[in-house]
């Protein structure tokens, strides 16, 4: 191969990566915009929709590495998380409502939701310990017992 051919082609791969690169940056900045735009609550400078894959990925890998963001909840990630709670994905609410129970009494915001999420049979008992750790109190007056399972069926 000649120095010209060598040449252009080290020139065509570099703008090759270059190019791919700056796709990858556009997608990312589109995404984190398209969450913004949609008045999506946000969490480390990041929407909903992205905490939605994390958590999403976590579940499938089924192990929390010290690094993940949830390893250890924080109380700003409350209003990404009632946002979740929104999904219809059984497996995925009970993973926030974890989440939620996680954070505990610093996650106060969350006891209306986590309350509502008492009325569904498959999340409820997720729901109640995380309203027992949220507040005592309020699982209290929703009929919670200690073990995190509803007192009665009717809730």
């Amino acid at each position: 191969m000649d120095r010209r051919r060598r040449r252009w082609l080290v020139g065509f791969l570099g703008i090759s990566i270059a190019l791919v690169l700056v796709a990858v940056l556009i997608l990312v900045a589109i995404r984190q915009i398209g969450g913004t735009l949609r008045g999506e609550a946000s969490f480390q400078g990041r929407p909903t929709s992205y905490w939605r894959q994390v958590i999403r990925e976590r579940m499938r890998l089924r192990s929390i590495p010290p690094s993940d963001p949830f390893y250890n909840p924080q109380p700003e990630a409350v209003p990404v998380l009632l946002e979740l709670l929104r999904e219809d994905d059984v497996p995925f609410r009970r993973e926030v409502l974890t989440l939620l129970r996680d954070i505990g009494p610093r996650a106060k915001a969350a006891v209306p939701a986590v309350t509502e999420q008492l009325r569904d049979p498959a999340v409820r008992e997720w729901a109640g310990e995380a309203l027992q750790e949220i507040d005592p109190k309020a699982a209290a007056r929703a009929g919670v017992k200690r073990s995190g399972k509803p007192a009665r069926e009717d809730n």
